[in-house]
């Protein structure tokens, strides 16, 4: 082609461009040399391959094309199935209900992404056989007893207010009037010689003041709820291997009930109640007078 055909014909594309045109991204003739590479006596070099551009118009021909591929039992699903399917893979999002009175009923509902529906998940797997539970499916599902299982349903519905907050960390609130105090002074005699000694994290006579002051304080003087639980959860792992083990259920349980407003707290005293929770499960050793 020469520069007369060129002048003839300006609409034509061309099919190549010379590097120094395409790095100064002006338009090239195609000659060797181009022209702006003789203007600026530049060396013209072409690339090794043409690279064909599409026009407009040819790729809506292409797309129309491939439209009965879509179509055909390709193996590949439709794009609304791959979404529903998609959605099937996500985890049920969680609900429950909560009546703190006959005037105060609150129901919350948590999406897939949250920590309870993650739980739920669990509690599915600890409660039933995983092959025969139903895969998720995206919908919302009833969380109340895996809130139940996991101590969580103070943390699902919000800590309580202030005023209940203060009740339950009172003073006095764990009354030993209920357990005899010779049956008291036994159950912590066996604990402080046997079980004590493997974790030993306070001196053997903090043990006998705090029972002492249990009771025979003043309500102004009484201990702290994690004190008393530290206590009453050590008298519970000594009742057991003698004829009061029933008395161990009583004091872990209400220990149990008494600590709720401590289920996010981490120090000292909650580490050691929650070791002591553990070791009573595996007390039975404890010799018997």
């Amino acid at each position: 082609m020469s520069e007369a055909s060129d002048k003839a014909q300006p609409g034509w594309r061309i099919a190549r461009a010379c590097q120094e045109c395409r790095k100064r991204k002006i338009k090239c003739n195609g000659l060797t040399p181009c022209k702006t590479c003789q203007l600026r006596n530049t060396p013209c070099v072409y690339r090794d391959y043409i690279r064909h551009r599409r026009k407009k118009h040819e790729y809506g021909e292409v797309g129309e094309r491939s439209l009965p591929r879509q179509g055909s039992p390709s193996g590949v699903p439709p794009l609304g199935q791959r979404t529903a399917s998609a959605m099937n893979d996500f985890p049920n999002s969680v609900s429950a209900t909560h009546t703190a009175s006959p005037s105060c009923r609150m129901q919350l509902y948590y999406g897939p992404t949250s920590y309870f529906s993650l739980m739920q998940h669990i509690y599915q797997d600890l409660i039933s056989n995983p092959t025969s539970r139903p895969e998720p499916s995206g919908g919302v599902e009833e969380a109340g007893a895996g809130l139940d299982l996991f101590s969580f349903r103070r943390i699902f519905f919000g800590t309580p207010d202030c005023h209940e907050k203060k009740k339950s960390l009172g003073k006095g609130d764990l009354p030993m009037m209920f357990l005899p105090y010779d049956l008291a002074k036994l159950f912590l005699s066996r604990y402080l010689s046997s079980l004590y000694h493997l974790i030993p994290l306070r001196p053997k006579f903090y043990y006998e003041q705090c029972l002492h002051r249990l009771y025979n304080s003043s309500p102004a003087d009484c201990l702290d709820t994690p004190t008393q639980s530290i206590i009453l959860l050590a008298m519970a792992s000594a009742a057991l291997g003698t004829d009061h083990s029933a008395w161990g259920d009583v004091l872990f349980e209400r220990v149990k009930a008494s600590l709720t407003a401590f289920d996010d707290v981490v120090n000292l005293q909650t580490i050691q109640i929650s070791l002591l929770m553990i070791s009573r499960y595996c007390s039975t050793f404890l010799h018997a007078d």
